[in-house]
C-alpha cells in the first residue's frame, strides 16, 4: 500500500479545496508508485474532521474504487481519488485531514489488460508519466503538475511546524559550535 496524508494548515470548508488537497496526494502517491515500477488495482481515499474539536459536528468516511486495469498514470489516479471524494464528501463540516491509498500494488511489468481494453494505451502513458517525472527530476518537484492540485493551496500545512530532518537533508544537519 502506499499512502499520501497531511493534515491540512487550516479547517477545509469547500470541496474546491478539498479537491486539490486530494488530488495533490493522489499526484503524489502516482509519483512513488513510477519511482518504485509498480502500478496499483485499487485507490481509496479517506476524510475526517478534527475530533479534538469538540464544538464541531464530526464526520469521517472512506471510499476505494478500482482501476479497470493496473496503473500509475497520475490523470488516471487524480480522475478516480476524485470520484472517491465526490461520493463522501458532505457540506456544513471543517476537514482535519485527508489521505489518498493505493493497494494490491504490482509490477509495472506484470500488468494485465482487461478483456474489454485491448486498445488501452500503456506505452504512450508510460512515455507520458516518464517526460512528466523527468522534467520534475531536474527542475525541481511539482514543476509539471496536474491543474487539478490547484495552485494557492490555502489548506497546506504550515511549514514552520516541521521538524529538523537531520538525517537526511545536508542543509539541516546540526551543527555543534565550541
Amino acid at each position: 500500500m502506499i499512502l499520501s496524508s497531511r493534515s491540512f494548515g487550516k479547517p477545509v470548508e469547500s470541496l474546491g479545496e478539498m479537491k486539490e488537497a486530494v488530488a495533490t496526494y493522489a499526484s503524489w502517491s502516482a509519483e512513488k508508485l513510477r519511482d518504485d515500477k509498480s502500478a496499483a488495482n485499487f485507490i481509496g481515499v479517506t476524510i475526517k474532521t478534527n475530533k479534538h474539536r469538540l464544538n464541531d459536528k464530526q464526520y469521517r468516511n472512506v471510499q476505494i474504487l478500482s482501476f479497470p486495469n493496473a496503473t500509475s498514470y497520475t490523470p488516471e489516479i487524480i480522475e478516480y481519488a476524485l470520484k472517491c471524494l465526490e461520493m463522501i464528501y458532505r457540506e456544513g463540516y471543517r476537514y482535519k485531514k485527508a489521505a489518498v491509498f493505493l493497494m494490491r500494488i504490482v509490477p509495472a511489468s506484470n500488468t494485465q489488460i482487461n478483456l474489454f481494453q485491448s486498445n488501452y494505451p500503456f506505452e504512450k502513458r508510460e512515455k507520458i508519466m516518464y517526460a512528466f517525472d523527468k522534467v520534475n527530476r531536474i527542475f525541481g518537484p511539482e514543476t509539471v503538475k496536474s491543474a487539478a492540485t490547484g495552485m494557492k493551496k490555502f489548506w497546506k500545512g504550515k511549514k514552520e511546524l516541521i521538524s529538523k530532518r537531520y538525517t537526511t537533508r545536508w542543509d539541516e544537519i546540526m551543527e555543534v559550535k565550541i
